[in-house]
């Protein structure tokens, strides 16, 4: 329940900072699964494209400064 809670915390902070609430975590997908996501509309590649220094996920932070991060439960 409490990562749940932090999922929908971090999704607070993405609308804060102009990004989607829910974010798809691909890294936890098989192939079949991201075809399907992405002809479902679920996984948009031309939306959203950031350089490394703005990508949060490769700075060194702990996953409760870092609101790109899930939780996986």
């Amino acid at each position: 329940m409490y990562l749940m809670f932090l999922n929908k915390w971090h999704g607070k902070k993405r609308v804060q900072l102009g990004k989607r609430a829910n974010i798809v975590d691909e890294s936890m997908m098989k192939k079949k699964e991201m075809e399907q996501a992405a002809q479902g509309g679920e996984l948009d590649h031309k939306e959203h494209i950031t350089s490394v220094e703005d990508d949060r996920g490769l700075q060194d932070l702990s996953d409760l400064k870092n609101e790109d991060f899930i939780y996986v439960y």
